[in-house]
């Protein structure tokens, strides 16, 4: 190709937080033997010290450059949920091929000498925060706790359906995290371990949502169940969303006269959880109470 576009420096500001916008400038410079006028795209990205690359998004160029000129691009960028620390601004020239280069496309790309400190918002474990989180958008909340801190549980008051996901000491994503739950009767919650530990919460709803955050002590709470339909035979598997469960827990479902003792209670990964229900055991077409019994408690969900 006679055209050869080169990015040939990329810049940004030295700090950024999760969540708010970010504003990268980089200079693409014309190298090839024939003068260029057409419209292009450039991915932006991060690059972490240890090699992680996520893209913020992409920017598209018109512009007419002369043989040896160059030209100047800039956007801002909404940083993700991303681990805390050091990250690199790298362009992409051309992503998507919309310039023909043939092989000079190999020098389309380049990464900044100078990091950007990526931190995440910390909210105070002594005093009740709220906030928005926009529709499709991600939330992110960092709590620090100390080795002070004992028999901890964060609490969220909102709508119904908002993923609630958390990493003890890291950001979760989609493949990893502490643990994972959505928002029922208005709540979710969750247990800190003790000593010094740094808490990521993110919050993610299809619609735009208010919220209450609150660290409170430890106290035992049934959220939700799934499935809340079951039939009236078989054998049928609940998941049991709460706060406050205990090494060893009885899990019962009640109604006026009615009762039934849960089989095969345990905890799943995501700190759930799971017991067997004999479905023949139950009266067709009745309503129950399951209630949770824990450490010397029990927590009723009607």
């Amino acid at each position: 190709s006679d055209i050869d576009l080169v990015p040939t420096g990329i810049q940004t500001l030295t700090n950024a937080v999760v969540g708010q916008a970010l504003y990268i400038t980089w200079e693409v410079a014309n190298k090839g033997g024939k003068f260029l006028e057409a419209s292009w795209r450039d991915t932006v990205s991060l690059v972490s010290s240890m090699g992680h690359e996520v893209v913020l998004g992409d920017k598209i160029t018109s512009s007419q450059i002369s043989v040896g000129g160059s030209v100047f691009c800039s956007a801002y960028f909404m940083i993700p949920a991303i681990e805390e620390g050091l990250w690199y601004p790298k362009v992409n020239v051309n992503s998507t091929l919309d310039v023909f280069e043939g092989a000079l496309g190999a020098n389309n790309t380049i990464v900044g000498e100078e990091p950007v400190y990526i931190s995440v918002t910390t909210v105070d474990t002594d005093m009740t925060n709220s906030g928005v989180a926009g529709a499709g958008q991600q939330k992110v909340l960092k709590i620090s706790f100390t080795a002070e801190d004992k028999d901890r549980m964060v609490k969220f008051r909102m709508p119904d359906g908002v993923k609630v996901s958390w990493g003890f000491g890291f950001v979760p994503d989609s493949l990893y995290s502490s643990g994972v739950i959505v928002s029922k009767n208005g709540e979710a919650m969750f247990l800190v371990p003790d000593g010094d530990v740094d808490v990521y919460v993110i919050l993610e709803s299809d619609d735009a949502i208010s919220y209450e955050m609150s660290i409170e002590s430890i106290e035992l709470v049934v959220s939700g169940v799934s499935p809340n339909v079951i039939p009236s035979s078989g054998t049928t598997t609940l998941t049991i969303s709460g706060a406050g469960f205990g090494a060893t827990n009885a899990v019962i479902l009640s109604n006026a006269g009615d009762s039934c003792r849960l089989q095969s209670v345990a905890t799943d990964n995501n700190g759930n959880l799971v017991a067997t229900v004999d479905c023949a055991k139950l009266l067709a077409g009745a309503t129950y109470s399951l209630t949770v019994e824990a450490n010397g408690k029990n927590a009723t969900l009607d």
